[in-house]
């Protein structure tokens, strides 16, 4: 079974243990890597830690912080941003440009968060 977001928690970038153990972590990869591709030697050659952001509600942020902001912000993919990255890019190039996007952002506008919490929250795995 591929991963269903359990294995993710809350961190502090600052202080995240950025370690991957043979014991804890390569054990489940192994089995993974075992039932997608029989016949495959499973066992990692190497492994590094990752640290993705979500954004509170898990959509994108892509917008201006503010109406009069010079600062535009395209951010929030939890890891998964690659397959989105033309569309993302050519959106916020829109919005850089002043042109109409080619969709509604709204639901993606970063203004939608409270001034008083973060953007987005680090999670560790």
């Amino acid at each position: 079974m591929w991963d269903d977001g359990t294995n993710f928690e809350d961190c502090e970038p600052d202080t995240i243990d950025r370690t991957v153990t043979r014991d804890r972590d390569w054990q489940q990869l192994a089995g993974l890597v075992a039932q997608a591709f029989p016949g495959l030697e499973p066992e990692p050659v190497a492994a590094k830690m990752c640290m993705v952001t979500d954004s509170l509600d898990g959509q994108f942020l892509l917008g201006r912080l503010d109406p009069g902001s010079r600062i535009i912000v395209a951010s929030g993919d939890t890891g998964h941003g690659f397959k989105h990255a033309p569309a993302i890019g050519e959106l916020a190039a829109q919005v850089a440009l002043g042109e109409a996007p080619f969709i509604d952002l709204d639901f993606l506008d970063p203004a939608r968060f409270a001034a008083d919490r973060p953007l987005v929250r680090p999670i560790g795995r």
